[in-house]
């Protein structure tokens, strides 16, 4: 693809080492300027990654040097997860980064087996967000909330909040590897239907979303903590989860929650979201973990849940914008 004297290349492992200064770049920054809790690759293991078609990537040279990466994944739910777009220089910031998603979007039009790619637009990212509209990106609002535990208001908070008593017959407990089926059935219910599905089309069937809780519960997206995730059960049947996870040593995240249809309204959800917090300060209490704070991203304008959120002691720590672009040529087979 060609824009002004910039071209595109994919990232091979023939062209791989010319951008190694740029991704260089991009990790120093990445836990600063884009949100990110982990640190990325080192080069080595980035370089591997290339080769064996784990990441994949875009390099755009200005005359011949080096200028700007893509980095993308083929997950296979069908989704192509963005996870950066990096230009160091500032000059032309934009034209680079149109350039590089254009490019992507040339190199997947001939594909028919993917649904949709998904871009959250965290930290610096967020000042793309008017110009990749201009590629027929769409945009979904997102806020992060979190609980700090070393804020005394926040305790305040959980301490004051009225989530009554159960009704009778309810009972709380912690995740069991048994409760997994029904899990799936509750997040399918209680998630085909929210934004979500716009950026990750696995909430839409029990299939994705057995996908979804087995990389939670299988330490993908960080250490699953079965003591701390709770479940809301009725005559053994559950009822509600809520799901808890360690990212890194100093955090923790709620990367799910959601009670069935017909007890919502009725406070179980917050009573979950509690409990689950209270066992996490018990695991602090106990030295069994270190984490100064519990996570969760939430759409912004799902007032009840924010509204839930707040009522526990969590605040907004900041909002982005999630933009995802939905395959025109899609079917499914």
């Amino acid at each position: 693809m060609q824009q002004a004297t910039y071209k595109t290349e994919l990232l091979t492992t023939t062209n791989v080492d010319q951008i190694k200064e740029i991704y260089e770049s991009f990790r120093l920054k990445a836990t600063k300027d884009y949100r990110y809790e982990i640190e990325p690759l080192d080069f080595y293991s980035f370089k591997e990654s290339i080769a064996d078609g784990r990441l994949n990537g875009i390099a755009l040279f200005d005359d011949n040097q080096p200028t700007g990466i893509l980095i993308f994944v083929v997950e296979p739910h069908k989704a192509i997860e963005l996870n950066i777009i990096h230009v160091p220089d500032r000059k032309d910031l934009n034209k680079k980064r149109l350039a590089l998603a254009g490019a992507l979007l040339e190199h997947l039009k001939a594909q028919s087996g993917w649904k949709v790619i998904s871009y959250p637009l965290l930290g610096f990212q967020e000042t793309f967000t008017r110009d990749i509209a201009l590629l027929k990106f769409q945009l979904t609002g997102q806020a992060m909330v979190r609980f700090d535990f070393s804020d005394s208001v926040a305790y305040k908070v959980l301490q004051k909040s009225d989530v009554g008593q159960l009704p009778e017959g309810y009972t709380v407990e912690q995740w069991d590897d048994k409760y997994f089926d029904a899990a799936v059935e509750v997040i399918n219910l209680g998630f085909k239907n929210s934004k979500d599905v716009n950026f990750d089309p696995r909430f839409l069937t029990p299939e994705g979303c057995k996908d979804v809780i087995g990389k939670i519960t299988g330490n993908f997206f960080g250490h699953f903590m079965p003591e701390e995730t709770r479940v809301i059960m009725k005559d053994g049947d559950l009822e509600g989860v809520c799901f808890v996870n360690m990212v890194t040593p100093a955090k923790a995240n709620i990367p799910l929650i959601s009670v069935r249809k017909n007890i919502r309204n009725k406070g179980l959800g917050k009573f979950i979201l509690k409990s689950a917090v209270i066992g996490i300060i018990k695991a602090l209490s106990e030295q069994k973990i270190a984490v100064s704070e519990v996570n969760a991203a939430v759409e912004t304008d799902n007032y009840p849940a924010l509204k839930m959120y707040r009522r526990v002691g969590f605040r907004e720590e900041f909002t982005y914008p999630h933009a995802y672009y939905k395959n025109p040529n899609y079917k499914e087979s």
